[in-house]
């Protein structure tokens, strides 16, 4: 290097950084003969980080992360493809490439067609060409097949893509047997990971793999053969999918290799006809539907710019719903029960189905006792025809032909959105269930003194009798049967959810402590009698210790409460679920003080932590130590230990690391945990958010209907 002081060079293609080793000591190879990484710092670039799952793809932000920590004057750069859960994640770390201008798309077809472009011309392409031509290869694709003169309408990418096939083939002259051939690498680099498939391992014949060669379409590396862009494997891979779509139910053996084939599926759902769909994304549901909420999702698209032109009957649209949400209904298991349209057997409501001007489609579900046939002509928008229909959504649907799983995964997801923002998920007992009966406890002690019934000085107690809650209850009890609903402003925010589910918990707790001849009613933790209480940080040791106990004692209870909601709700979804699904786990954490500590506007305590997966019979651990020190020593140590972690968890849970992350964790110690009537359910429902917006089965805002939120 002519300056030896300055950063150094590094790319890392695909294979390289692909390795069986930490990325640190990858990197450290590669820079071993230019120059000392520690003093000089480097500029690396990491190129296609979407050839790997997920969460591999996540281990390598980490590590890169930290290494970017420890070697301050290195800067890493990573290319990808957009993948959804990393842009949600690391969205204020993304630079985005912007499509092409519809100028600059308009000047690049002509450049490459050799011919004037009207612009009109390209706005009649259709909403799924017009969207893609803005994308640098496409065009080049678009402006190669105008300059070979076809006059053929171009609709969709893969027209585009199949006649840049069709071209190459044509050229080698190449048999229809190297069709087959191609399809048959594309399946074999997909099942060794996107990654060179040694020739040894292909089944063909020298000339059929110099053949495949010939083609173009085909590239010769480290003893090897693959595709030289991952779209032309994914591509010939859905085109495998297309001839024989039952094949995908054998990688259902195997998480790891249904991971592989991600980007291959997005593709197909997003192209394929229905029939075909229907087969490939139905056992994909019935086995891993967190997975499958993912691919559909990425398959299909809500812009209004593709939107349908058309629309089948309605009878035709109504059959398509009712299938489609049927076989959601069979992959979600039990939170089903919470959040689809069925009834008490199981079995689907009839749905109404409405199409209107411009190809409006409305649909709902018939909630009431009526003996209706499967599809129905939805009543009239007014409420006294639409009080017994539910599960409403209207748009214009999307134009690909897997719109109905789009469609109706919507509806699951406002209903659950709706679910989770009252906190209310049905549960029969454990912290949670006591938590809402303590809630409600409180609501009640504080209506009471509002209507001078006690005396309202009386400091919020730590513990209530029972013959008073019991009265009091009765007294509620009494109103509601004579159409009088008290509101009781602490556990009522918008809808009355919230309060009925508390006081139903508060009525059994009650049944439960007069059986036990239990006068009072409780629920309390370590007493925290910080200074951090008011916003100022206090170093006695007493005082941390007793703020270690609390962190211990709430993150405890709130695993295993958490462990059992999810496992009672979310079973089928735990393999895509981050928290729950390493669950039961070791917590190992620590926690620091504010790096402000004269901070007159406050700071917080920090807290680190990361989970080490146990086997499935244990019980969950927390190991949390105080130190002064407020670097981010946990995440320092979660780097060092991610490879046995990762290991760990390929062990223990084969069906699903592929897609957990062990990812660390960092949050201030809030005054949620302060809290004297809930802090083991706002640590719950947090984490549980977190985990259903991971697999994209909410969005990143939910409008709360609990105060617990706000």
């Amino acid at each position: 290097m002519e300056n030896p002081k300055a950063q150094i060079p590094i790319y890392l293609h695909t294979d390289t950084w692909r390795q069986d080793k930490p990325l640190r000591a990858i990197i450290e190879d590669e820079a071993d003969t230019l120059g000392n990484i520690k003093t000089q710092g480097a500029v690396i670039i990491i190129d296609e980080l979407d050839k790997v799952s997920v969460s591999q793809a996540f281990e390598i932000i980490k590590q890169s992360d930290f290494l970017t920590e420890i070697w301050q004057k290195t800067t890493i750069i990573i290319t990808s493809r957009p993948i959804q859960n990393i842009e949600d994640t690391y969205e204020d770390n993304l630079i985005r490439i912007p499509p092409l201008t519809f100028e600059q798309t308009h000047h690049l077809i002509e450049s490459i067609s050799g011919q004037e472009v009207n612009p009109m011309r390209l706005t009649d392409l259709g909403a799924s060409v017009e969207k893609v031509i803005t994308y640098p290869l496409f065009a080049l694709l678009l402006g190669r097949y105008w300059r070979e003169g076809d006059i053929r309408p171009i609709s969709t990418r893969a027209e585009l893509l199949s006649k840049l096939v069709e071209d190459s083939l044509q050229q080698a002259g190449a048999s229809q047997d190297v069709y087959k051939h191609l399809i048959k690498l594309a399946v074999r680099c997909i099942e060794f990971g996107n990654k060179i498939v040694p020739l040894a391992d292909i089944d063909l014949s020298r000339s059929e793999q110099q053949a495949l060669l010939d083609s173009r379409l085909v590239v010769r590396q480290s003893g090897g053969i693959t595709f030289p862009l991952s779209i032309f494997t994914q591509w010939f891979g859905y085109l495998a999918l297309e001839e024989n779509p039952s094949q995908i139910e054998k990688y259902l053996q195997d998480a790891e290799q249904l991971e592989n084939w991600r980007y291959t599926l997005i593709v197909a759902i997003g192209i394929s006809s229905q029939t075909i769909i229907s087969k490939i994304i139905t056992p994909i549901i019935e086995k891993y539907p967190s997975f499958a909420v993912e691919i559909v999702r990425g398959s299909l698209s809500n812009s209004l710019n593709s939107l349908r032109i058309s629309l089948p009957s309605v009878q035709e649209c109504g059959e398509q719903i009712r299938m489609s949400m049927s076989v959601w209904v069979k992959g979600i298991g039990s939170l089903a029960k919470l959040i689809a349209p069925i009834r008490e057997d199981g079995t689907l409501c009839p749905v109404g189905v409405k199409i209107s001007h411009d190809n409006f489609l409305e649909s709902g579900w018939y909630l009431g006792n009526e003996n209706l046939t499967d599809i129905q002509k939805l009543p009239i928008d007014n409420y006294v025809t639409r009080s017994t229909w539910g599960n409403f959504e209207g748009r214009r649907p999307i134009h690909q032909s897997a719109w109905a799983w789009l469609w109706t995964l919507n509806t699951l997801r406002s209903s659950l959105a709706y679910e989770l923002s009252t906190a209310s998920l049905p549960v029969s007992q454990g912290i949670l269930y006591r938590e809402a009966s303590w809630r409600a406890s409180l609501a009640i002690f504080k209506d009471w003194q509002s209507r001078r019934l006690i005396d309202p000085n009386i400091p919020e107690p730590k513990k209530i009798a029972v013959n008073f809650l019991s009265e009091a209850l009765s007294q509620i009890d009494e109103e509601l049967s004579q159409n009088t609903y008290r509101v009781l402003s602490d556990i009522h925010y918008v809808s009355n959810k919230e309060q009925d589910f508390c006081l139903d918990c508060l009525r059994q707790e009650i049944k439960l402590m007069q059986a036990n001849n239990i006068s009072d009613f409780s629920v309390t933790y370590t007493d925290v009698d910080l200074a951090y209480k008011r916003r100022r940080w206090d170093s006695d040791p007493a005082k941390i210790d007793n703020l270690k106990k609390r962190v211990e004692e709430i993150y405890k209870s709130a695993l295993d409460e958490y462990q059992n909601l999810s496992k009672r709700w979310f079973e089928s979804l735990l393999p895509g679920m981050q928290i729950a699904g390493m669950l039961p786990a070791r917590l190992v954490g620590i926690f620091t003080p504010p790096l402000l500590l004269d901070n007159p506007y406050g700071d917080s305590p920090r807290f680190d932590w990361y989970l080490e997966p146990l086997p499935k019979d244990s019980q969950n651990i927390v190991e949390i130590k105080f130190s002064e020190d407020v670097r981010n020593d946990a995440y320092e140590t979660y780097c060092k230990l991610s490879c046995s972690i990762a290991n760990r968890l390929r062990d223990l849970r084969p069906n699903s690391f592929s897609w957990l992350r062990c990812n660390p964790h960092g949050e201030s110690i809030d005054i949620s945990l302060y809290r004297p009537d809930a802090p083991v359910t706002v640590l719950v429902y947090s984490w549980l958010k977190e985990d259903l917006r991971s697999i994209g089965l909410i969005d990143s805002y939910i409008q709360h209907r609990s105060k617990l939120f706000r």
